[in-house]
């Protein structure tokens, strides 16, 4: 008897309020990220996991997931749509977090999510502006520290950028040409977000990027541009993700190196033209391979019969 009347109760809140809409939660989570920084103290020493910015990204991106599996005909959700329209700069602010690390822990939080996002959901929308361009920036926070405490996250957001570039490869345009022209723009979180999430960044220019050492030609506008227009490009380029890919195949850790190069294998059995004079005119990836290779066959002992090599258990790392 109490169970029927609890659901009549219930029944007659939801013609009197109807359940928010998916959307509708969706800018709650994001409002309550925002309050979050708002008011945020730069001396708590809080890390983000004792704080509730975990679960509201999680929440915006289940929502974003679960919209997707009843859209038809390919069409994207109003949750995915705010993203693309910016009207919720949810990449925007992920990296002004990886940028700032605060609290401490949000880096590593920020390239989790952003990785989960390309992930989980079947379109993801790359080809928009408002998606790409904050995994440009990402890109180029993945390469600012040589021994990065997040080098796991980072290069398991390389890995899937050249997986969506392998099931795409008109990707390539996006994440293999170089980013001279707009550098300043890239390497700066953008003035509505630094307003949103008003905390201190600790963007720095990373030394011995490769993103940074292209020599210009004459006028670089002209001649470099997100789209590839023709082979005289190519002199100036910089295949950002195979670099980043590469630079991460010579650290310590057996895990990123291994998800390194198969990043660099990724990228370097696309059957593209265009792609291929990339990797071999423009990235350190050959060079890599090579001295991983040679490096490898060094250390295989001298007393090793050669009919037993195939037996010895040897892997990038």
């Amino acid at each position: 008897m109490l169970s029927r009347f609890s659901d009549v109760l219930q029944t007659a809140a939801d013609v009197l309020a109807p359940p928010a809409t998916r959307l509708e939660d969706f800018e709650y989570h994001w409002k309550m990220i925002l309050n979050f920084y708002q008011n945020y103290d730069e001396n708590n020493k809080l890390h983000v996991e004792e704080t509730r910015i975990p679960h509201h990204l999680h929440q915006m991106l289940q929502l974003i997931v679960d919209e997707e599996k009843e859209q038809q005909g390919g069409t994207v959700g109003p949750c995915m749509e705010a993203i693309v329209q910016r009207s919720i700069c949810l990449l925007d602010a992920l990296c002004a977090l990886a940028a700032a690390e605060r609290p401490p822990g949000a880096r590593a939080l920020a390239l989790t999510t952003g990785t989960a996002l390309l992930r989980r959901t079947r379109q993801p929308c790359v080809n928009s502006a408002h998606v790409y361009r904050p995994l440009q920036r990402m890109l180029i926070q993945c390469n600012e520290n040589p021994a990065s405490p997040t080098e796991k996250e980072e290069v398991e957001l390389l890995l899937t950028l050249c997986g969506l570039v392998r099931k795409e490869p008109g990707l390539a345009n996006i994440f293999t040409t170089p980013f001279v022209e707009d550098k300043s723009t890239l390497l700066s979180i953008p003035e509505d977000i630094q307003k949103l999430i008003p905390i201190r960044s600790k963007i720095q220019t990373p030394k011995k990027n490769p993103l940074f050492e292209v020599e210009l030609p004459p006028n670089p506008l002209r001649n470099v541009s997100i789209i590839r227009t023709g082979k005289e490009d190519n002199a100036t380029c910089s295949s950002s993700a195979d670099d980043n890919a590469s630079c991460r195949s010579q650290k310590t850790d057996n895990q990123v190196v291994l998800r390194a190069c198969e990043g660099i294998m990724i990228v370097s059995s696309l059957p593209e033209d265009d792609i291929a004079n990339l990797v071999t005119s423009c990235s350190p990836a050959c060079e890599t391979i090579v001295h991983k290779l040679a490096s490898k066959y060094r250390s295989i002992p001298a007393n090793v019969d050669p009919s037993d090599v195939d037996h010895l258990n040897i892997t990038w790392a």
